[in-house]
C-alpha cells in the first residue's frame, strides 16, 4: 500500500485504506475499486490524497521502521513548509500526511542510488 496524489489516481486500482471526509465520515472503504466518477466525487470532496493497494508482485521494501527514522531526518524540512507549527488537528494531519510522503521519496532517492 502506498499513497497518491487524487490527481494521479487512474480507474480499476484498488483503495488500500478507507477514505474519510474532514469530518470523518467514511466515504470510500478499502478495496474498493476506482472508477473515473468516484475519482471526480472525491476529488470534489477537497480529498487529495489517497492510498492505494500496490500491484500483485510489487514489493513493499520498506519497513515501518526506515519509515520512521527518515521521517525524523525529513522533520525539519517538512515543518518549514507551514507558516506556523500545525497545532489543530486537520493541520497535524496534513503535516503527518506530507511527512510521510517526503520520508518515502527520501528513501526511494537514497535507494535509487
Amino acid at each position: 500500500m502506498h499513497s497518491i496524489s487524487i490527481k494521479d489516481a487512474i480507474e480499476g486500482m484498488v483503495v488500500g485504506k478507507d477514505i474519510l471526509s474532514t469530518t470523518g465520515k467514511c466515504l470510500v472503504s478499502k478495496g474498493t475499486v476506482l472508477t473515473d466518477s468516484l475519482i471526480k466525487g472525491l476529488i470534489s470532496h477537497g480529498i487529495n490524497i489517497i492510498y492505494v493497494q500496490s500491484e500483485k508482485g510489487e514489493e513493499n521494501s520498506l519497513s515501518e521502521e526506515e519509515i520512521l527514522i527518515a521521517e525524523e531526518k525529513c522533520k525539519e524540512k517538512v515543518l518549514n513548509r507551514f507558516c506556523d507549527r500545525p497545532t489543530d488537528s486537520m493541520m497535524m494531519l496534513l503535516f503527518k500526511t506530507a511527512l510521510r510522503i517526503e520520508a518515502i521519496e527520501y528513501l526511494k532517492c537514497q535507494k535509487d542510488r
